[in-house]
């Protein structure tokens, strides 16, 4: 029954839709016919237009640079780099470190001098000089007779420290020098 009902609102529609022009309405043909015909027209308009605005663009090229924006917020930071290749060996430091001590004579005789040479190629790293038997007096209240004069390099691998008698003095006294050597490199 429903296929039957189908059927006939099937045929009555196109019964009417072919009827309409007879009675004065309007052509479904034929008015499909004239809105594909006005498409087709509206849409060559708009290829030419589209070609004419790309032709005027490349002829006319970029505009002025316009004015600088604000600057904008900071952005987050970035992602660590990759650590960077390990760099070449520094050369050696220093190695194989041994103290040389040496002492004049204790006695009154002024100037006195010691000069040490390190061994075996090795190379003075540090020096210091001291004086023995100098004072005379109690601390606070002691009094040197004698003063370190130079101390310094003598010549390769060696220090020399001087030291004389600031005023007469009848006292024995030495001079020591200690140097610091080592191989270097």
């Amino acid at each position: 029954m429903k296929r039957t009902r189908l059927a006939l609102a099937l045929t009555a529609l196109i019964a009417l839709v072919v009827a309409m022009p007879a009675f004065g309405g309007p052509n479904v043909v034929g008015a499909a016919g004239k809105a594909l015909g006005i498409a087709k027209k509206a849409d060559k308009r708009s290829k030419a237009a589209k070609k004419t605005s790309r032709l005027a663009f490349a002829k006319a090229g970029p505009g002025p640079q316009g004015p600088v924006g604000p600057e904008g917020p900071q952005g987050p930071p970035g992602v660590d780099g990759q650590p960077g290749a390990t760099g070449p060996q520094g050369p050696a430091g220093v190695s194989d470190a041994t103290y040389a001590v040496d002492s004049t004579v204790s006695d009154s005789a002024s100037p006195k001098e010691v000069i040490l040479t390190c061994p075996n190629g090795k190379h003075p790293i540090s020096s210091s000089g001291r004086l023995n038997g100098d004072r005379t007096g109690a601390p606070p209240n002691s009094v040197s007779h004698v003063a370190l004069g130079g101390a310094g390099p003598f010549g390769p691998g060696a220090i020399r420290v001087t030291a004389a008698e600031s005023e007469a003095y009848a006292g024995n006294w030495s001079l020591s020098l200690t140097v610091l050597c080592a191989r270097i490199g």
